[in-house]
């Protein structure tokens, strides 16, 4: 508009008041849709020429292509913000599903030693309140149940710490592991629970 009385009513008064003479509507479309507009003015009396014209027109589209590319890009990285967050929370919810699972394994696995400790500790407690029992002959028998009472309770320290580090929240590590240490580890949580149930668990890993 080479003559701002022709500018449409809502932005003529507020060119005026910015003391612009001209002003060019440009808008910006991309894939058939109109983004906004470019306005383009002069605080000189301006009459734009089809060159110019024919110029903005083209650079109102490649900006509204660059405006949607822009949008897209946003709408992308919300869309895998919110996917990386679904993740986090599935991986959560499982990994809290499996906790429930192993406790009750653990809670059976650190019964046994229990169980092994506080029979020992009896047979202990039972040689050493019998006042006619000679203590050197039997000494060896109560060191022998001692360290039983040791190895168990050894174990379940371990079981704890297995359960400890499984539950422990932290960022995931990617690394490299050994297969074999990690299958050495798992066995003794299982192999109790197995021959409970007549089975041996034998293991023939190769290097």
């Amino acid at each position: 508009f080479s003559n701002l009385g022709e500018a449409p009513s809502p932005f003529r008064e507020d060119l005026r008041e910015e003391g612009l003479k001209s002003a060019a509507y440009f808008p910006l479309f991309s894939k058939g849709k109109m983004l906004g507009v470019i306005v383009v003015t002069s605080h000189t009396g301006h009459t734009f020429t089809s060159r110019e014209i024919k110029f903005l027109s083209a650079a109102g589209k490649e900006v509204g292509i660059s405006v949607e590319n822009a949008l897209l890009y946003e709408r992308t990285l919300s869309a895998y913000e919110e996917l990386k967050n679904a993740q986090e929370q599935l991986i959560h919810s499982e990994k809290l599903a499996s906790l429930g699972k192993m406790s009750a394994i653990f809670a059976h696995e650190i019964n046994n030693p229990l169980a092994a400790i506080l029979t020992y500790a009896k047979l202990i407690t039972k040689i050493l309140g019998k006042p006619e029992v000679n203590i050197q002959q039997r000494l060896p028998d109560i060191l022998k149940y001692l360290d039983t009472v040791q190895h168990e309770t050894a174990r379940c320290g371990e079981i704890v710490k297995n359960l400890l580090t499984f539950a422990r929240q932290s960022a995931p590590k990617i690394e490299g592991n050994s297969v074999n240490e990690i299958i050495e580890t798992a066995i003794p949580l299982v192999s109790h629970e197995s021959q409970l149930k007549g089975s041996d668990v034998v293991t023939d890993i190769p290097g």
